[in-house]
């Protein structure tokens, strides 16, 4: 079954002893000794439970949740990653699900202004929740020279890889160009194509803080 999908299992003995526990754990991994952890056991069982489409997720593209494991992105917008990576092993392509994308890149770009320190506040919309301006953002990590809406002009000035800049292009753009679309419409290509470009871009993200804003994380 482990083949397929992620299936938990827990070690439940009242025998470790026959080895040193230490060698019992490297050998078999994690065990719960009888009349001592049960309680214990029983606890991680629901936790896994609960947790089984995350952790199916990790096992399928475990790379892309290092941004979540290092908090530069929150576990609000993690929820949005395991969403598009059940809807690609679920194979639904309906175009509603671009929604998600939209709101993972826009989860990008307000940790790059917190957290991160990156990208300036007057690119975001207070008023809105904090709602990134989509097209300023954008221009700002393609290195572009922006000005907000007070005429103050910003230019980001770091290193930034020309298919990192053009992954985040094609994701904004394509998240919008559909928009005309019923809900339930098939996108499949767009949606596959957005999905492995948000991988790329969340396997950059971590290296760039690291480069630039080590203090942050």
């Amino acid at each position: 079954m482990n083949k397929d999908q992620y299936l938990p299992f827990f070690i439940f003995t009242g025998q470790p002893d026959y080895i040193s526990n230490e060698m019992f754990m490297q050998s078999f991994g994690k065990f719960y000794t009888k009349g001592e952890d049960n309680q214990k056991l029983l606890d991680d069982i629901i936790a896994a439970c609960g947790d089984q489409p995350e952790i199916q997720a990790r096992k399928s593209f475990p790379e892309v949740f290092k941004a979540f494991d290092k908090n530069i992105l929150s576990t609000t917008s993690k929820k949005l990653l395991v969403d598009i990576i059940q809807n690609i092993e679920n194979k639904n392509f309906a175009k509603k699900n671009l929604t998600t994308q939209r709101d993972l890149l826009e989860a990008i770009f307000k940790s790059l202004n917190n957290p991160i320190p990156c990208i300036p506040s007057s690119l975001f919309t207070p008023a809105m929740n904090n709602k990134p301006n989509l097209e300023w953002c954008t221009m700002f990590l393609e290195d572009r020279e922006r000005r907000d809406g007070n005429g103050q002009s910003f230019k980001l000035n770091k290193n930034i890889s020309r298919s990192i800049k053009s992954a985040i292009r094609k994701v904004k753009e394509s998240t919008n160009e559909f928009s005309h679309l019923q809900e339930e419409d098939i996108v499949k290509y767009p949606f596959l194509s957005n999905s492995f470009l948000l991988f790329e871009i969340l396997i950059w993200l971590p290296e760039f803080v690291q480069e630039h804003y080590e203090n942050y994380i």
